[in-house]
């Protein structure tokens, strides 16, 4: 028998978030990848509610008039609240209201002390980082109110994400309004900040759970996170359903914020837009290409490199040193370092570190390098038609033996000469650890000062050659010119080693992509991919094992998984990235969205029994 069809409760559904048609972290992609299954459900009765950022706007979202909107725009503009009406130019293009609140800022210190006295949310110590989303968190919520009362949308549901969009939720419940109310918390302010700071956290989040106790309110004003974890505390409190991404949030939510959600939301992926296999064999061939190239151009101008089937591997995410980490995966690529020395194996190991941070323009050598390389590269392209034709009109020559054939003049011969000898003029120093210039001291730099002191130098003599690269990848870009998904695609694993991770699309999108990737018993997929994965055969995907474990443990773990990745044989490697890919598909947004109604159903029967 199959699974029972979800029929959606309410008639209209709002998707709240600071992050529609406006990119700032993960929740964007949560959101942008589950529209065309929330659209199967709500149809053009969905409409997703964000921020307006001109800059963000002009790519992301197309204005319409306001049609039947004109008369509740009007009334809220007179308030200082303008919202623009289209459709966020995304799949499905659903319909879209984006709010500018620019002439309502000033209500700012009002509504928080209308949250002091109603929530008790203190906001004395709050900046624009908190003021900004409560202010359109406020507008959202005054928007949403006003179509339900004169647009006919009482029958409706409001989904809001995080504590930026929970001005709305909490206005809304004040108001007593018809419409119910969904909040998801997709990392807790308060446990990620601690989990930043406190090597204990996890453990604190548990233990604390176990013991029947909840997290000292005194940390979020040690944390200076207090406004921000209160809104989030009483977002939860409030709403008619509470919901997380997974069970390590769970965990979290209950320890941190007093409540345990009602419901669990994984975060999903419509694989269906991803490449298949057989196209992804391809395109991995065609990007391993243009990666090696940058890798000999950026390296090979002081040494050379042996790169035969080299293995490439990646690190993505914010620059949360630990929380992310990029510790641990430094550490064991330190260790791999000095055992492939010793072992005197010849091959070279590569590591990118994609975390955003504050640099400037590209390190002027690593420039020079790249463009003398690709110099080498579009001379030898220029002349291939003359070589060609000269073995062409050489072919009598080369059969009767009665000569040599000069396929390359005396001329072009000094100018690669000369070139080649220009490009390798660095040789016997060490590549630069970092690809661009960073606006404050480099030494101080974690990832860079980390990357020192594990021996990670990128001499000559290190098997392991990193690359840390502060910024998002780009097409446009002089370095490496590609895009994120190209170079995933291109890579032959993605490390993730989280110490937290409320969810983790990192390893999920590497593994749709086709490639290995090792994600952490502490991540919210890395428990999914556990309880899930009938099978570990291949083992496409490592869950590596940080519960309970020293790091030092962790960093030999780990150091274990990367030598599989770098020794296996063509074949094993092929069975690996096909189970990781197979893998994939169990978060697919067909599985999980229903999930998604099913927390808007119980709202609408919760709003119902309050009655």
């Amino acid at each position: 028998m199959g699974e029972a069809v979800v029929v959606p409760k309410a008639k209209f559904l709002f998707e709240v978030s600071f992050e529609v048609a406006n990119k700032i972290g993960g929740i964007y992609a949560v959101i942008k990848s589950k529209i065309p299954q929330m659209l199967k459900y709500y149809g053009d009765n969905y409409i997703a509610v964000g921020y307006y950022d001109s800059g963000k706007a002009k790519y992301e979202f197309l204005e319409e008039g306001a049609g039947v909107f004109k008369k509740v725009f009007k009334s809220l503009e007179k308030k200082g609240i303008k919202c623009r009406y289209g459709r966020w130019h995304t799949a499905g293009m659903p319909r879209c209201i984006l709010i500018d609140v620019t002439s309502f800022r000033h209500n700012a210190n009002d509504i928080k002390t209308e949250l002091w006295a109603n929530y008790q949310i203190d906001s004395i110590r709050s900046d624009n980082w908190f003021s900004e989303p409560i202010v359109w968190g406020r507008a959202a919520g005054m928007l949403i109110e006003e179509l339900a009362a004169n647009c006919g949308m009482q029958n409706s549901v409001a989904h809001f994400h995080e504590w930026m969009s929970g001005a709305g939720l909490l206005y809304l419940k004040k108001q007593k309004s018809p419409v119910a109310t969904v909040f998801m918390t997709h990392a807790t302010m308060l446990g990620r900040t601690i989990a930043s700071f406190d090597e204990g956290a996890q453990d604190e989040f548990s233990k604390g759970i176990s013991s029947g106790k909840n997290v000292d309110p005194k940390k979020a004003y040690e944390y200076c996170v207090e406004d921000k974890h209160l809104t989030e505390k009483a977002c939860a409190a409030n709403a008619d359903v509470f919901t997380t991404v997974s069970d390590a949030t769970a965990l979290e939510a209950e320890y941190i914020l007093a409540k345990a959600p009602d419901l669990v939301l994984q975060n999903g992926l419509e694989t269906d837009r991803f490449p298949s296999m057989e196209e992804l064999s391809y395109l991995h061939t065609k990007y391993k290409a243009k990666i090696v190239s940058f890798l000999r151009g950026y390296f090979g101008a002081y040494y050379d490199l042996h790169i035969d089937d080299p293995r490439i591997l990646y690190l993505s995410g914010r620059y949360e040193f630990r929380n992310k980490g990029v510790d641990i995966f430094i550490k064991s690529l330190g260790q791999l370092n000095n055992e492939l020395k010793q072992d005197q194996t010849k091959k070279d190991v590569f590591a990118f570190i994609f975390v955003p941070a504050d640099s400037g323009g590209e390190n002027m050598d690593v420039l020079q390098n790249i463009s003398l390389y690709h110099s080498i590269n579009n001379y030898i392209t220029e002349i291939l038609p003359d070589v060609r034709e000269r073995m062409i009109t050489s072919l009598d020559t080369l059969a009767s033996n009665k000569g040599n054939i000069n396929l390359i003049s005396d001329g072009e011969q000094a100018e690669l000469k000369r070139s080649y000898l220009e490009f390798r003029s660095k040789k016997g120093a060490s590549a630069p650890l970092c690809a661009f210039n960073l606006k404050y001291d480099q030494n101080k730099d974690s990832v860079v000062r980390t990357l020192m002191n594990e021996g990670l130098f990128n001499r000559e003599e290190d098997r392991v050659k990193v690359i840390f690269y502060p910024k998002y990848l780009s097409n446009s870009d002089r370095l490496l010119g590609m895009s994120y998904k190209s170079m995933s695609i291109g890579c032959s694993a993605g490390i993730f080693p989280s110490f937290y991770e409320p969810w983790g699309y990192t390893p999920l999108e590497a593994a749709a992509y086709g490639s290995m990737t090792v994600t952490t018993d502490y991540a919210g997929y890395g428990q999914f991919i556990e309880k899930s994965a009938k099978s570990t055969k291949d083992q496409g995907i490592f869950v590596l094992k940080r519960r309970g474990k020293k790091d030092n443990e962790v960093v030999s773990a780990l150091t274990s998984i990367l030598r599989k990745i770098i020794f296996d044989d063509k074949n094993d490697i092929i069975r690996r990235k096909n189970h990781a890919k197979t893998l994939a598909s169990l978060a697919d947004w067909k599985i999980l969205a229903k999930q998604y109604v099913l927390a808007h159903n119980m709202a609408i029967d919760n709003v119902r029994t309050t009655k």
